[in-house]
Order: structure tokens, then C-alpha cells, then sequence
């Protein structure tokens, strides 16, 4: 892997290159300006792979930098990771707009770093597999009112001055966030459904036109509320609210609504309705304890989109694996490797090595 570190620090470079160098899997270029950074991805006539960025850097800071990275052809969907000593919230949200794929603070653990470059490399190559599978099926097929799974990815471009954040970056945002001692966030689910449909057809540029005009309209009714927003899929939206909700759901819920038939432009946007689910804070002391943060709010919505004549099998579907949502699943999958991903870490942990042995020595 071809990866291109960026810091002023000459000692941070050089710990990067000594430690990412000695692995035959890595080949690394140092680069202690956002200049001399863009100079070797001109210059170079090979992509490189991976990148990892300092955020403060004078003339041009690493969040800039990311944008310009993020602009440039061929470039759309490598691994970006910011490695920082900026711990302001404000930091992190500018971050994950500008693209970066993920945020590791500094002083960091370059066991941990080397795992979360490769989470990184297989996130981007989940990225490619899904743009092969959107370039196949342009369309997307609506079943008893709710949107059929698709690239979340490719429905909306990730970043922007709308606040969204793409898929895998989102849980890793999220993830960061949580590690904050002073977080004090909540996740709230929305979906946008219409209870009446059958089975309908919509084109990809129709649903993410009517994606943006739904982010607009939870903007607006929720202004100066949330700090991030993404879209899982399935017409599941999850975001990051910085304080709790300051009316009640059903109030807002109809709020946003209203609005979205205002200026909801399309002859089959009328019947289509978003559900708001209830806020869950965001406190969790694992990472698969952030990401069952996650599956609560996605669980709430999916039990609000049930209609009345359904409510007496709520409980029924909640407990039926099979009538989980996509994003439940993929959700459970995740906080189980984490788990796993925790206990194997432990276990290679040399204190964890010394404690078996004096055991097997009694």
C-alpha cells in the first residue's frame, strides 16, 4: 500500500515512517507540508493508496487539504485518516465533511493505527463494489413502501455544505465522538416511506433529489441541532444531534413534513412521509456499545413506520431477525467484530500473555 503522510512535525514523520516502513505492505512517501503533499500526488505518476494528514499545518491546514484531495480525479474514495492532536469537537465535524475517512487522535497507538488503515482500505474497497453495483441498476425498486437497498454512497455525495456524511465514515465519526469524556450527543433515526406504495420504481437522480430536499427540511426544523447526517440506505437517514430535541417528536415529525410538501418538486413525492424516531444519547463505553446507540435509533424509527393496522405485531417484528432492517443487521455484524476485534487485541496484549502464563504456572 502506497501511502503519503503529511506533517509538520518532523519527529511524528519520522515515527510514522519507521513504524508503517517496517511492514513489507507499506510503502511510505513523507511530505511536511500540504504543498509539498499536492506537489508529490502531481508529481507521482503511480496513485498512492492511503493517505494520513495532520489537521494543524501553516499556509494550508489538513482539513483543506482533504477537500482538495477529495476534488481531485481519481481520488474520490481512497482512505483518508487525519491524525491530530485537536480534540474541539468543531475539528471533527469539519473533518468529516471535507471527506476524511477517519480521525485518530494523537498520541496515537501504531498497533491501533496500522488496524484502523486497514478498516480504512476495506471500507474504500466496499466503496468501488458499490459503484459497480449502482452502475447496474440505475434505478431504485420500492417494496410495500420503503426504498430497496442501494449504495448509500451513491445516492448522496459525501461531505457538503449540508452536513452529510457518507456510510462507513459515519460510524466512524460517531465512534470518535463517543471516546470525548464531555460528549454529550444523541442519535436520532429518520425514514422516508410511503405507507400506501406497493412496488414503484424510482431513478437514482429522482431519490437523491428528494433525499436533498428531506435533509433541507430536517435543517430547517431542527435548525442549529444537528452536527452531522447520513444515509444508511433503505430510506433510513441517522444523525447527531449536539443537544436534545426541543419540542416534541410528533410535533417536529409533522414539522418536516410540512415542509417537504412545500417544496418537494416530482409528481410521486406527495404520498411519501418521514417518520421520526425517538433520540438516543450517546453514551457507550465500547465501541460496540456506540454502535448499539446506533441499532436503538434505527430500531425506534423502524417501529415508528409501522402502520396502525400493524401495531399489534410490533413486538412480534422486533423480535423476528428476519424482519430486522438492513441497517440492523449490518449494525450487529459490526458491534460483533468489534467484540472480537477487543478480545483478540487483549489477548495479544503482552500483560494479558503474562497473566496465562503465571495461571498455567500455579
Amino acid at each position: 500500500m502506497r501511502i503519503l503522510a503529511v506533517d509538520d512535525d518532523p519527529s511524528i514523520l519520522m515515527l510514522l515512517d519507521h513504524a508503517l516502513g517496517m511492514s513489507d505492505h507499506h510503502d511510505v512517501t513523507l511530505a511536511f507540508s500540504a504543498r509539498e503533499a499536492l506537489d508529490a500526488i502531481e508529481r507521482d505518476e503511480v496513485d498512492f493508496d492511503c493517505f494520513l494528514i495532520d489537521i494543524q499545518m501553516p499556509e494550508i491546514d489538513g482539513i483543506h487539504l482533504t477537500q482538495v484531495i477529495r476534488q481531485t480525479p481519481g481520488y474520490e474514495r481512497h482512505p483518508i485518516l487525519m491524525l491530530t492532536a485537536m480534540h474541539d469537537k468543531s475539528y471533527l465535524d469539519r473533518a468529516f465533511r471535507a471527506g476524511a475517512t477517519d480521525y485518530v487522535s494523537k498520541p496515537f497507538d501504531f498497533r491501533e493505527l496500522q488496524s484502523r488503515i486497514f478498516d480504512a482500505q476495506g471500507l474504500a474497497v466496499e466503496k468501488a463494489r458499490s459503484v459497480c453495483r449502482i452502475d447496474r441498476a440505475r434505478n431504485i425498486k420500492w417494496s410495500h413502501g420503503v426504498a430497496g437497498d442501494t449504495g448509500p454512497d451513491q445516492v448522496i455525495d459525501h461531505g457538503g455544505a449540508d452536513g452529510l456524511i457518507a456510510y462507513g465514515e459515519f460510524d466512524n465519526y460517531v465512534l470518535e465522538l463517543a471516546r470525548r469524556p464531555q460528549c454529550n450527543a444523541s442519535v436520532v433515526a429518520l425514514k422516508i416511506a410511503d405507507p400506501t406504495l406497493g412496488h414503484s420504481e424510482s431513478s437514482l437522480r429522482e431519490f437523491s433529489s428528494m433525499l436533498r430536499e428531506v435533509i433541507i427540511c430536517i435543517n430547517a426544523s431542527l435548525p442549529n441541532l444537528m452536527s452531522s447526517i447520513s444515509y444508511r440506505g433503505n430510506g433510513t437517514v441517522l444523525c447527531v444531534m449536539d443537544r436534545y430535541l426541543n419540542a416534541p417528536k410528533e410535533m417536529i415529525e409533522s414539522e418536516i413534513n410540512a415542509r417537504f410538501l412545500d417544496i418537494s418538486t416530482g409528481a410521486n413525492i406527495a404520498k411519501l412521509r418521514v417518520f421520526l424516531g425517538d433520540p438516543v444519547p450517546l453514551k457507550a463505553d465500547s465501541d460496540a456499545g456506540v454502535l448499539e446507540v446506533l441499532w436503538q435509533a434505527t430500531n425506534s424509527v423502524e417501529k415508528r413506520f409501522v402502520s396502525k393496522k400493524e401495531i399489534a405485531t410490533i413486538s412480534k417484528r422486533v423480535l423476528n431477525r428476519n424482519l430486522l432492517s438492513d441497517e440492523q443487521h449490518r449494525l450487529e455484524r459490526k458491534a460483533y467484530k468489534s467484540v472480537m476485534k477487543d478480545i483478540l487485541s487483549d489477548m495479544n496484549d503482552d500483560h494479558w500473555i503474562r497473566k496465562l502464563y503465571n495461571r498455567a504456572s500455579r
